[in-house]
């Protein structure tokens, strides 16, 4: 903790701040598993979280899992909705990718480089487990055949699907109308239920298409519209309307917003804040190519928002 005054436990109220940053949303589902099951182990209460993009979709699933979770499973509970939520998310990738390029087929430029990307995850995945199976055959008949056989089996990405599979089933396919990260909110979350939750709060926000101005969801206000349109990324997906606007990816705002949780939960006494997007360029700088140079105008954008909030924020107070 940056310099934070010590006190007990029983006095620690903790945000969670979640950052956007498309796939590695799971990463973050990560760090966010190790804080939540040290502060349920440590009696720390957890008095909100925010979250945009996909930082908003883990706020939201682990809000909720925290929520509904038993006295003492609340942790377990809550990285058990965020396991489900990339789960599902991998399981409709492929389909959702197909459909978008059967919709897209009229434009070539679109569809195919959408063909090619999925055919390519399809390969890769059947890589992976033709060379599994390879070391299997490899390890028969080898004085340390079954220790082998077994370390083998447990790379093999079908074991791990397959146990993947038995805890959260199949999710539904989206129709070619829906949102598939509406569809995918819908089909796990009861935001009736959520809206009720005192503790922790869950707040997503979204970027205003009209006005470019970032709007801010909770509550009853916090609904499937807007935590899909905090992930919609207008390369992929069309924009949700809510009220009287239509909406796009919440990063492009706050990624993420940290005045709606100090507001909504003034008894906070520190902020845990998830980074996913780096704030420095990697050792050696950057390759002088295309690619690197909007992999980092993309990371200096994501990051300035949040960078200038936290210039008021206590720094003391921020882990």
């Amino acid at each position: 903790m940056m310099g934070a005054k010590p006190h007990s436990n029983s006095k620690v109220k903790a945000g969670i701040a979640w950052q956007g940053g498309g796939n590695h949303g799971p990463f973050s589902r990560g760090v966010g598993r190790v804080l939540l099951r040290h502060f349920e182990q440590q009696g720390i209460d957890v008095v909100g979280m925010v979250g945009a993009s996909a930082g908003a979709k883990n706020a939201v699933y682990a809000g909720y899992g925290w929520n509904t979770g038993k006295p003492g499973h609340k942790a377990e509970n809550a990285d058990f909705m965020m396991e489900r939520l990339w789960f599902s998310a991998a399981m409709l990738a492929v389909p959702v990718r197909a459909g978008l390029s059967l919709k897209n087929f009229s434009h070539p430029a679109t569809a195919l480089p959408e063909l090619l990307l999925s055919g390519s995850h399809l390969m890769r995945s059947m890589s992976e487990t033709i060379a599994v199976v390879g070391d299997v055959f490899n390890a028969l008949g080898a004085k340390d055949g079954s220790q082998r056989i077994a370390q083998a089996y447990a790379r093999m990405p079908a074991m791990e699907f397959a146990e993947l599979f038995k805890r959260h089933g199949a999710p539904t396919l989206p129709t070619f109308e829906e949102h598939p990260l509406q569809h995918l909110v819908e089909e796990h979350i009861d935001f009736n239920k959520l809206s009720k939750a005192t503790a922790p709060k869950v707040i997503v926000n979204t970027t205003n298409l009209r006005t470019g101005g970032l709007n801010v969801y909770m509550g009853r206000g916090l609904t499937s519209e807007a935590v899909a349109s905090s992930g919609t990324l207008p390369e992929l997906f069309n924009a949700l309307e809510i009220g009287d606007s239509k909406h796009w990816d919440g990063g492009f705002s706050a990624n993420p917003p940290l005045q709606p949780l100090y507001d909504e939960c003034p008894d906070m006494t520190d902020l845990f804040l998830i980074r996913v997007t780096p704030q420095h360029m990697r050792v050696g700088g950057m390759p002088l190519n295309q690619d690197a140079m909007a992999d980092r105008r993309m990371e200096v954008m994501l990051n300035a928002a949040v960078e200038s909030e936290l210039r008021w924020v206590d720094r003391k107070s921020v882990v």
